[in-house]
């Protein structure tokens, strides 16, 4: 099953959200790590990766995350995750991507903390 992608900006914050299982395949981890690239290239900063729509990931979707928050990481940005499920979180504890990902259980919360990190740092 292949994972849909979608971006939107509200308020300042990229919303991406991602629809299906990510399982990661050398396609769509190269697509994915380009959406991030190019999104970071057009100057954006704060990400919220919604999960609602995805059930659950391997490691290699765990990969694919990590690559995206790593390309946000270098050029000053933040990258949060919301509606993550139990499988998904057990994969990021077992990983220990869990000290890594802050994971919100609602899509407002992440998009509220985002903003409150950036007016904290002005």
């Amino acid at each position: 099953m292949s994972i849909e992608v979608t971006a939107v900006e509200r308020g300042g914050v990229e919303i991406v959200a991602i629809s299906g299982k990510i399982v990661g395949s050398e396609q769509s981890s190269k697509e994915f790590q380009e959406l991030f690239q190019n999104l970071v290239a057009e100057g954006k900063r704060r990400y919220v990766i919604d999960l609602t729509e995805t059930p659950w990931t391997n490691s290699l979707g765990v990969g694919m995350l990590m690559s995206a928050y790593t390309t946000v990481k270098k050029h000053g940005g933040d990258v949060v995750l919301a509606n993550a499920t139990t499988r998904i979180r057990d994969m990021l504890r077992v990983t220990r991507l869990d000290a890594v990902f802050l994971v919100h259980d609602s899509l407002d919360s992440a998009l509220e903390h985002l903003r409150a990190a950036d007016t904290s740092s002005h």
